[in-house]
């Protein structure tokens, strides 16, 4: 017999919702890469639009996937021409993976694409809370940000 499911404070269940609309959303904003890459393609692209070349391996840890994964996966956006993959001359049995201006284009337009739905959502707000949100969401962000920090290893959107 299944047990009962655990009662949830009201502020828990209101940010469960929340989270299906804002994950709904994110996955809505990948329209913009108009069909060039999957959301792993673009978690891949990301990190490396962030952090800049890395190695295969350094990616795959930053992706929380095995790097055969990661190896099939450049593959594919090395043959789109969205990451170039250079032998470091220092270690020749190093490869550098790199975003090109084609990844940064559509890494730039799924953002602009989620930023775009989100302003709409907070331009629907009345000021009050508009002004509310403002005072309330980077505690909420810093409260999120330390629980990431106390379990490792959890995989990122991007």
């Amino acid at each position: 017999m299944a047990a009962a499911p655990a009662r949830r404070s009201p502020e828990v269940l209101l940010l469960l919702q929340l989270s299906q609309s804002l994950v709904s959303l994110a996955l809505r904003s990948m329209t913009a890469a108009q069909g060039q890459v999957n959301l792993q393609q673009f978690r891949a692209l990301r990190v490396l639009d962030e952090r800049g070349p890395c190695t295969a391996g350094a990616l795959a840890a930053a992706l929380e996937l095995h790097p055969s994964s990661v190896t099939r996966l450049v593959d594919r956006l090395v043959a789109a021409e969205l990451v170039t993959r250079e032998v470091k001359p220092e270690n020749r049995r190093e490869i550098s993976l790199d975003v090109t201006r084609a990844g940064r284009r559509v890494v730039g337009a799924v953002l602009e694409e989620r930023a775009r739905e989100l302003q709409a959502v907070v331009d629907a707000l009345p000021t009050t809370v508009r002004e509310q949100l403002r005072e309330v969401l980077p505690a909420l962000v810093a409260a999120q940000q330390a629980q990431d920090d106390t379990q490792p290893g959890v995989p990122q959107l991007h």
